[in-house]
């Protein structure tokens, strides 16, 4: 009796190529309503900038270039700006860093890839929301529990 033939392999396009074929679906808009819908709220490109949404929802912003490094010590999702092999520029969302795999949603759709491949396409543009322990503005000699909540965050860093 012949063996059954092996099933081909899927092959996975590159993050090069899923980026170029998604080219009209990367944008900015698209990546905030799914880091939106992370910290569980909805955004609407109408109501103005994605980051005074944010402070309505008591989340922050912040944008900032950095590095792998910096992005696990931070420990959020974040919003890159990859940039392909045609100079197009892509806002996708960074879901995870698991080990050496970057977890990805490109356009909505959940991707892996080496963290070495997109490095080659990011140039540590990132934009990550955050939740404040406290929206009171911190100075000296203040007693709230914000300054505890900084303190031990400075601290692990």
């Amino acid at each position: 009796m012949p063996e059954p033939e092996a099933e081909p392999e899927a092959v996975q396009e590159s993050l090069d190529e899923q980026l170029r074929l998604a080219r009209d679906l990367t944008y900015a808009d698209t990546a905030f309503a799914e880091l939106f819908s992370i910290w569980g709220q909805a955004f609407d490109a109408r109501n103005g900038e994605a980051c005074v949404q944010a402070e309505s929802f008591g989340l922050s912003c912040l944008s900032q270039r950095g590095s792998f490094a910096s992005l696990r010590q931070l420990d959020r999702p974040a919003i890159l700006t990859l940039t392909d092999s045609a100079g197009d520029t892509h806002d996708v969302v960074l879901t995870a860093l698991n080990g050496q795999v970057a977890e990805l949603t490109i356009a909505g759709v959940p991707v892996a890839h080496p963290v070495a491949d997109v490095s080659e396409l990011w140039f540590g543009e990132f934009l990550l929301l955050w939740k404040p322990e406290t929206t009171e503005s911190l100075v000296p000699g203040i007693n709230d529990p914000g300054v505890v909540w900084l303190r031990q965050s400075l601290a692990d860093i």
